[in-house]
């Protein structure tokens, strides 16, 4: 074989290796990437969730605590559904039979029907109040921040999403905790 059919034979080799595939994996594989990920989200909700059960305030009652989720405010760079946040914690404290939750569609009817507005930047007053009509005895909110720095090989990203259960009665907070996670990312010779 001759250098240029060599040559031909290895260039053909490192396009085909370049193509892409799709697999599946397991939902509880490590997503490597940058940016919040599937991953991201699964530890910091596990952890919130722990903690949640754990709070003395839920655990020490004799009837199962109701509690409203409210919102968790987005204040990083990039989309990420809250939504779905504080789905993950709720299911994982739900399996746990010690925590009840109030339905989100009724507290966005109840909300409606008050004139407050759903923007995710409702104020304590309206919380409450939302909470306090939907029968609930605590409410959870929070928010999701980040700090990204990025230079030529590397880019770095920090998350932290804090959250608080606020009685409905008192409008104290009986319960506060917060999640962390840092991760880099190296660029590779072949990434763009």
């Amino acid at each position: 074989m001759s250098r240029l059919h060599r040559f031909l034979v290895l260039c053909a080799l490192v396009v085909v290796s370049c193509g892409g595939s799709t697999v599946y994996v397991k939902p509880g594989e490590v997503t490597y990437t940058s940016g919040f990920s599937d991953t991201d989200l699964r530890l910091m909700a596990e952890k919130m969730a722990a903690s949640l059960v754990a709070c003395t305030s839920l655990s020490g009652r004799e009837i199962k605590a109701k509690v409203a989720l409210q919102s968790i405010r987005n204040g990083t760079s990039e989309y990420i559904d809250t939504e779905t946040v504080l789905d993950k914690i709720m299911v994982a404290c739900a399996k746990t039979g010690r925590i009840g939750f109030v339905d989100r569609k009724i507290l966005r009817d109840i909300a409606q029907e008050q004139g407050i507005v759903e923007t995710g930047q409702r104020d304590l007053t309206q919380e409450l109040t939302v909470a306090r009509l939907s029968g609930a005895d605590y409410f959870l909110t929070g928010s999701l921040v980040s700090i990204e720095k990025s230079s030529s090989a590397k880019e770095t990203s920090w998350y932290r999403l804090s959250l608080r259960l606020v009685d409905v009665r008192t409008g104290e907070i009986s319960w506060a905790d917060e999640a962390e996670l840092k991760k880099v990312t190296t660029s590779g010779f072949f990434d763009e």
